[in-house]
């Protein structure tokens, strides 16, 4: 395996946002470090803003890749692309309209680096409104910690048929059977690595919610996670026209639907899940 973090960038007409983004990445000080970015063809400016940056990247040395599409298809699958075009071992999903704390990258690796059966890790967030103005703490966490042995055994009670069957087969909380009642546990700043076999099956191709619910469902089969609790990524909420946005209702629906799916995959196929860890 190489130390390169690559940096996964999609993006569908955030030009009013993408130099903030861009900007927390010049604040990074890992090296090596690569952007890959991909326009999901946007039709406002997103990509000349990039382009504009070019030199800059070049500058801090940040390789940079550029892909602009010329159709659309997707969160999902313009995540892929991105995923594709990599040439690290190291990966992170940064959204274009969102930004990373200094020296993010720089905690996640040591992380990596520190403890080698780690595949995948995510950490704390902190919310902020559209215009950058900080809101609240965001809601990472490790799903064991989410409920005490008392509310982990009322929980399982109250789970339907299959469901429950599927959530008994494992000694403590997974992330799929949190989501089945929406507690959310993967978040931002979301990173694996390609000791990950068949990576690229992490992310849902064609779909445009939901994909990190997806993600934190493929990841927990794939290996050992860790959530490391400290802020490392900045959430720019009530952006409109957002997946978020325009799609709540909607996300909301194809998550339970998800881990739906999920469980009765891993009872059907007697599929282990691995245990994330706190850092």
């Amino acid at each position: 395996m190489n130390k390169i973090f690559s940096l996964l960038v999609t993006c569908y007409n955030a030009s009013k946002y993408l130099e903030d983004c861009i900007n927390s990445v010049f604040l990074q000080e890992y090296r090596p470090l690569e952007v890959i970015f991909v326009d999901d063809a946007s039709i406002d400016s997103s990509y000349e803003v990039v382009n504009k940056f070019a030199n800059e990247f070049e500058r801090k040395g940040i390789f940079l890749t550029k892909v602009k599409l010329d159709s659309r298809v997707k969160y999902g699958t313009a995540l892929y692309k991105a995923y594709e075009k990599a040439h690290g071992s190291y990966f992170g999903v940064l959204d274009s309209d969102d930004m990373l704390e200094n020296d993010a990258i720089d905690f996640v690796m040591d992380v990596y680096l520190r403890n080698k059966k780690i595949k995948y890790v995510y950490t704390q967030f902190d919310i902020y409104d559209v215009n950058m103005n900080f809101k609240k703490r965001g809601n990472g966490k490790a799903p064991s910690r989410c409920m005490n042995n008392k509310e982990w055994k009322n929980y399982l009670s109250q789970l339907p048929g299959r469901v429950k069957e599927a959530a008994c087969a494992y000694e403590s909380p997974s992330m799929a059977v949190m989501g089945w009642n929406y507690i959310h546990t993967f978040s931002h700043f979301r990173t694996f690595s390609d000791s990950i076999k068949n990576a690229g099956e992490i992310f849902p191709q064609g779909s445009k919610t939901a994909i990190d619910q997806y993600m934190a469902f493929k990841l927990e089969e794939k290996g050992i996670g860790a959530f490391l609790d400290k802020v490392c990524y900045r959430y720019r909420s009530e952006v409109p026209d957002s997946i978020s946005d325009i799609h709540g209702a909607d996300r909301r629906g194809h998550w339970h639907k998800l881990c739906k799916l999920a469980l009765y995959r891993r009872l059907d196929n007697k599929i282990k899940v691995f245990p994330v860890s706190i850092i």
